[in-house]
Protein backbone atom coordinates (compact mmCIF):
# COMPACT_ATOMS: atom_id res chain seq x y z
CA UNK A 1 0.00 0.00 0.00
CA UNK A 2 1.39 3.51 -0.94
CA UNK A 3 1.75 5.67 1.99
CA UNK A 4 -1.04 8.07 0.58
CA UNK A 5 -3.92 5.21 0.30
CA UNK A 6 -2.46 4.48 3.99
CA UNK A 7 -3.08 7.82 5.49
CA UNK A 8 -6.28 7.90 3.31
CA UNK A 9 -7.48 4.67 4.85
CA UNK A 10 -6.54 5.83 8.34
CA UNK A 11 -8.61 9.03 8.31
CA UNK A 12 -11.12 7.40 6.78
CA UNK A 13 -11.19 4.86 10.04
CA UNK A 14 -11.04 7.66 12.23
CA UNK A 15 -13.83 9.32 10.10
CA UNK A 16 -10.88 12.74 9.86
CA UNK A 17 -12.43 14.62 6.91
CA UNK A 18 -9.74 16.79 4.48
CA UNK A 19 -11.10 19.72 6.31
CA UNK A 20 -9.98 18.67 9.91
CA UNK A 21 -6.83 17.47 8.65
CA UNK A 22 -6.40 20.98 7.38
CA UNK A 23 -7.64 23.01 10.07
CA UNK A 24 -5.18 20.57 12.67
CA UNK A 25 -2.34 21.40 10.48
CA UNK A 26 -2.68 25.16 9.55
CA UNK A 27 -4.05 24.84 6.13
CA UNK A 28 -6.88 27.42 5.06
CA UNK A 29 -8.64 24.75 2.43
CA UNK A 30 -9.40 21.15 2.42
CA UNK A 31 -8.34 20.71 -0.89
CA UNK A 32 -4.85 21.03 0.01
CA UNK A 33 -5.56 17.73 1.90
CA UNK A 34 -6.78 16.24 -0.60
CA UNK A 35 -3.64 17.78 -3.40
CA UNK A 36 -1.68 16.06 -0.94
CA UNK A 37 -3.26 12.56 -1.02
CA UNK A 38 -3.40 13.06 -4.62
CA UNK A 39 0.26 12.08 -5.07
CA UNK A 40 1.87 9.21 -4.98
CA UNK A 41 5.18 10.45 -3.99
CA UNK A 42 4.50 12.32 -1.01
CA UNK A 43 7.16 13.60 0.82
CA UNK A 44 8.38 11.72 4.07
CA UNK A 45 8.19 14.82 6.37
CA UNK A 46 4.86 15.92 5.04
CA UNK A 47 3.48 12.16 5.38
CA UNK A 48 4.77 12.17 9.39
CA UNK A 49 2.90 15.33 9.97
CA UNK A 50 -0.45 13.95 8.63
CA UNK A 51 0.08 10.68 10.51
CA UNK A 52 0.85 12.75 13.61
CA UNK A 53 -2.85 14.47 13.94
CA UNK A 54 -3.43 11.04 13.31
CA UNK A 55 -1.99 9.75 16.29
CA UNK A 56 0.11 7.50 14.81
CA UNK A 57 4.28 7.30 14.90
CA UNK A 58 6.80 6.00 12.08
CA UNK A 59 8.96 3.07 13.12
CA UNK A 60 11.50 1.46 10.82
CA UNK A 61 11.62 -2.26 11.52
CA UNK A 62 13.13 -5.31 10.12
CA UNK A 63 10.42 -6.98 7.46
CA UNK A 64 9.02 -9.05 9.17
CA UNK A 65 6.23 -11.98 8.14
CA UNK A 66 2.99 -12.89 10.07
CA UNK A 67 0.76 -11.05 12.13
CA UNK A 68 0.80 -7.42 13.27
CA UNK A 69 -0.60 -5.46 15.85
CA UNK A 70 -3.76 -4.58 15.26
CA UNK A 71 -3.95 -1.14 13.24
CA UNK A 72 -0.53 -1.39 11.89
CA UNK A 73 -0.69 -0.42 8.56
CA UNK A 74 2.22 -1.33 6.31
CA UNK A 75 3.82 1.04 3.74
CA UNK A 76 5.40 -1.08 0.74
CA UNK A 77 5.01 1.53 -2.23
CA UNK A 78 3.25 -1.04 -4.37
CA UNK A 79 -0.13 0.22 -5.83
CA UNK A 80 -3.04 -1.44 -5.45
CA UNK A 81 -3.59 -4.10 -8.31
CA UNK A 82 0.15 -4.36 -9.19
Amino acid sequence: MTVTKAISKIMKEQKCTQRTMAMALGMKRASDVGSRLSYDNLSFDKAVEMLNVLGYEVVFQPVTGGHRKEGSVVVNQVREGE
